[in-house]
């Protein structure tokens, strides 16, 4: 019998709300981004003049005499749509061939009418379909047959329809549409057909659509693009001159440099350029001389390591006389100093919200500025900038550095205005704190992968060492005794193949130095793999193969990275001690851990109607086989995702070679009960925080035989996180400080699944004399004065946490403090991970050498810490 296979349905509705979600500042700034960036990079190379961008409303009748409204955006000067209109099967046949869904740099019409494709050559941030739900989200209309859900509310459909003119003189026009499921035209509109499509009306009986263009071909080569049904907010925004200003926010620089024009024409009203802000208008930083309220450096590098990435130009302005012209509900806009990329506004450090403690509260609405770099690091930042566009992936040096030197020009700005004391000690510490707090989650609790965007289909790896001591009770070898053995195994999750791997090994000296020793390559069988190396001597130096150098006393870590693809996917660092007693090595037999991960967006929040996955992976130490129990509850959801479903673990070749489970939930996210759910498994929360909470459960032939063998549980944030912090604790002071109280502690928070808070005390003279070191700090991002301090409390309140979570049984504790690493070869992070091993595998008896080490990974996040 012949296999027969079919293509799921998309759900393009719910798809495009989740894209438009992504947007952290709605839909408009969305519709006023994308078209126009489009138009940016399809600039044609002979083209004469400008890009130019046309926003158009109209009003049109059905032919059952109801009013729609239009909006056509077009472009000119552009290459237009470009390519062949490729087939399904020539699509599918791709991505068999390729195992990668690609197309050329000049198939356009197919990109256009693709999601979530890989150019060739190119570093496309628009290949994930941003650019058609900017278009499509505005064109939601009702069923015009009045279809309900099942919860009684409308059903909603989509419909863009697009033209193009190319230089060899084809015309084409296709559309695409959400049903919810999505559809474009097989075979579009070509040349005269295509023409007369968009003079007159499209439709489709069988789909119950009607849309009345009643347009001009396009006269020049381009592109335009048609939001019929446009929303009334839509139309509001954009009479009310609300896309306007996000239109100016995004691309007043291009605008004033010549390189765009952009119109929006309202039938029977308004007809407008953007213009360039008044401002900027007459580039106050060229005049010579410059205005006493402008600041101009340029040429800034901002890696000491390196001469080729150069801020091109900070300019900073300030007019008593501005008024605060940005929206409310958003992040900065214009009060603040932009970011410009490529041309584009990407994000703005706020007045207040960055610079709170250099500019006064009564300068803050006139306060201006703008970044723009050299090429070289102009096209680096790509790299770190969101699909969206609206953002710089916060956890990366580059942009730290950045950060830190446009701080650095605000604080001499502001010392040439003679301003001074901006804020009172009490807001100046929230501010730094919020901050202090984004940095430590950005780089000890953000996974590897993260910044990669959402891919449900990404394998997680796990990677485990053991080797054989001389004796069986201590990690302790002497030179000329041997480390035998050394085995490496990883395992994969989920396992749908074999997986070709390579290990690499290294030796970590105690001063953080990492040298090669050898390396192996394997492959997967049913989602694990073991490379074995043998026996290595410890010898004081290196003469031959086998032989591990170690000159000195101390702790070595063995570091085993899996490279898979030419990419880390896991590292681990193992313990030996050479030359000095080591404590017994001693483990939880049974743990548990857990990943929660968003398939929807680039984010860790989880906003409505994102899907998530929660995956909890079980571990036996023991030489027995275990059966078990899981439970996996989300306390505020009545159902369990769990409930003592059996997971049946083999027993351990030993305990640093653990045998593991892994089980993943995939779920959808809401905040209110859905109208029409669908058949997939769902979750309703409230905005806030909440847990994933896990017990593992000894079973015996007649059910749940005694207490947990381990427990774990996992936060993570519905709707937009406040704070921007990840840890998994809430940070806050005493709220009564009567009695003398210690400079912080770590409470459990009474009733809360497994929530915990770090207080600290205010009137601690640890904590005065960082406020009074604050206290008119230029430079807010270093550790100096309240940011050592908090950063100080908050990592040590996290080896607490990982410690308490860890001897529950929680395995994945520790590894969340070590993952944000991926391998890296600096010394403090080979410094960092090997004692945060030494703590995990301490025996926990003895109390001194628990304080030295908690000492020592302390003093490594710090400096992990200031080098960014």
């Amino acid at each position: 019998m012949t296999a027969m296979y079919a293509t799921p349905p998309l759900d393009m509705v719910q798809q495009v709300k989740n894209i438009i979600d992504n947007y952290r500042m709605g839909e408009m700034r969305a519709l006023a981004q994308d078209p126009i960036q489009n138009a940016m990079d399809a600039r044609r190379l002979n083209a004469n003049g400008p890009v130019e961008v046309r926003y158009q409303v109209v009003k049109r009748q059905t032919s059952e005499g109801k009013s729609i409204h239009l909006l056509s955006i077009t472009d000119r000067n552009t290459t237009g749509l470009r390519g062949p209109a490729l087939s399904e099967a020539e699509l599918e046949a791709r991505g068999l061939g390729t195992g990668q869904f690609f197309l050329n740099p000049d198939e356009n019409w197919a990109a256009w009418e693709s999601m979530n494709y890989t150019k060739v050559s190119e570093e496309a941030l628009g290949s994930r379909g941003q650019g058609k739900a900017a278009y499509m989200y505005h064109s939601r209309h009702p069923h015009p047959a009045g279809r309900l859900t099942p919860g009684g509310l409308p059903v909603e459909r989509m419909c863009i329809v697009y033209d193009t003119l190319l230089e060899d003189g084809t015309y084409r026009t296709g559309l695409r549409l959400a049903l919810p499921n999505d559809k474009v035209l097989q075979t579009p509109f070509e040349d005269e057909e295509a023409r007369e499509i968009v003079r007159t009306s499209w439709s489709d009986e069988d789909l119950m659509i009607e849309v009345p263009l009643y347009l001009d071909p396009l006269g020049d080569i381009g592109t335009r693009v048609t939001i019929p049904f446009l929303t009334a907010e839509a139309l509001d925004a954009i009479t009310g001159n609300e896309l306007y200003d996000w239109i100016q926010k995004c691309w007043w620089r291009p605008i004033q440099l010549g390189k765009l024009r952009v119109w929006i024409e309202v039938e029977g009203g308004d007809f407008r350029e953007v213009e360039v802000p008044d401002w900027w208008a007459d580039s106050p930083w060229q005049k010579n001389p410059k205005p006493s309220n402008v600041y101009v450096k340029e040429n800034l590098k901002v890696d000491p390591q390196s001469d080729d990435l150069l801020i091109k130009r900070i300019v900073l302005f300030q007019d008593d006389d501005l008024t605060d012209n940005d929206l409310d509900r958003f992040e900065a806009q214009f009060a603040g100093v932009q970011l410009i990329r490529g041309g584009q506004w990407v994000v703005t450090l706020g007045a207040k919200s960055k610079f709170g403690d250099q500019i006064p509260k009564e300068q803050r609405a006139g306060f201006r500025g703008f970044v723009e770099f050299e090429k070289r690091l102009d096209k680096e930042l790509r790299e770190y900038e969101s699909s969206s566009h609206d953002y710089f992936q916060k956890r990366r040096k580059l942009i730290r550095q950045i950060e830190e030197t446009v701080a650095g020009a605000v604080t001499e700005f502001a010392v040439e205005q003679g301003w001074t004391g901006a804020e009172d000690d009490a807001q100046t510490e929230d501010m730094r704190a919020t901050e202090v707090l984004e940095k430590i989650s950005d780089v000890f609790l953000r996974t590897p992968d993260e910044t990669e965007g959402p891919n449900p289909n990404k394998t997680k790896w796990t990677l485990d060492i053991d080797g054989t001591f001389p004796s069986s009770r201590s990690r302790r070898i002497d030179w000329g005794k041997s480390l035998k053995n050394l085995t490496v195994a990883v395992t994969q999750h989920p396992s749908n193949h074999p997986t070709l791997f390579k290990i690499e090994l290294a030796l970590v000296n105690p001063a953080g130095t990492e040298s090669k020793v050898a390396s192996k390559s394997s492959s997967t069988t049913k989602g694990s793999g073991k490379v074995k190396f043998g026996d290595f001597e410890i010898h004081q130096r290196n003469g031959r193969k086998g032989v591990l150098a170690c000159p000195n006393p101390g702790a070595y870590g063995i570091r085993a990275k899996c490279v898979v693809n030419k990419e880390t996917v896991a590292s681990k660092t193992f313990i030996v001690y050479v030359g000095q007693d080591a404590a017994a090595t001693v483990f939880n037999d049974h743990g548990l851990a857990v990943e929660i991960e968003n398939l929807t967006a680039e984010r860790p929040q989880v906003l409505d109607g994102d899907r998530v996955r929660v995956t909890v992976t079980a571990s036996n130490r023991t030489a027995s086989r275990s059966n078990f129990g899981l439970n996996v509850s989300i306390p505020e959801w009545p159902v369990m995702l769990a409930d003592v479903i059996p997971v049946d673990l083999d027993a351990a070749a030993s305990p640093n070679l653990p045998e593991r489970l892994s089980k993943s939930w995939e779920l959808q996210v809401f905040v209110d009960q859905p109208t029409n759910p669908g058949p997939d498994p769902f979750v309703v929360l409230s905005p806030g925080h909440h847990r994933v909470i896990t017990d593992l459960l000894p079973m015996s032939a007649n059910g749940v035989s005694g207490p947990p063998v381990a427990h774990a549980s996992r936060g993570f944030q519905v709707g937009p996180d406040s704070g921007g912090s990840r840890l998994p604790f809430r940070v806050m002071p005493y709220p009564d400080e009567t009695s003398p109280k210690p400079k912080w502690e770590l409470a459990p928070v009474p009733g809360g699944a497994d929530e915990y808070v770090l207080r600290y005390a205010k009137q601690h003279p640890a904590h005065r004399a960082a406020l009074q070191q604050t206290t008119g700090s230029s430079n807010r991002t270093s550790l100096t004065g309240i940011n050592l301090f908090l950063a100080e409390i908050c990592c040590e309140g996290l080896l607490e946490w990982a410690w308490r979570r860890f001897h529950e049984g929680d395995d994945g504790a520790f590894d969340l403090l070590t993952k944000a690493s991926n391998g890296s070869a600096h010394a403090w992070w080979d410094f960092y991970e090997v004692s945060i091993d030494q703590l995990v595998t301490s025996s926990g008896d003895d109390t001194k050498e628990v304080i030295e080490i908690q000492r020592r990974v302390v003093s490594a996040m710090l400096y992990l810490l200031e080098r960014g």
